[in-house]
């Protein structure tokens, strides 16, 4: 997948952040500050009923406090897997 695939792919931001949350969470978010599942999501964020804390799905990981859209986090991560020569649909998060 190059990246002019990825932004087909994934052409709004809501795209992006649908697909990076069933990558990391699959079904069941999982607050990543507490590993409590009692979670409720507003828009972008998710809000913890355990701990209290709101959190997005960078959270945690090298895309967190980006300014960037999610479209670009999605490009930047596939042109570092282009890089790596190791390209492809499963290596997106």
């Amino acid at each position: 997948m190059n990246i002019v695939q990825v932004f087909e792919k994934f052409p709004t931001q809501e795209d992006c952040i649908t697909h990076l949350e069933q990558a990391r969470w699959d079904s069941k978010t999982t607050c990543p500050y507490c590993g409590s599942t009692n979670t409720t999501r507003n828009q972008h964020r998710h809000r913890c009923y355990n701990c209290k804390t709101s959190f997005s799905v960078t959270v945690g990981t090298i895309f967190h406090h980006t300014p960037a859209a999610s479209e670009v986090v999605l490009g930047n991560h596939a042109h570092v897997k282009c890089q790596e020569g190791t390209i492809r649909t499963s290596a997106l998060p």
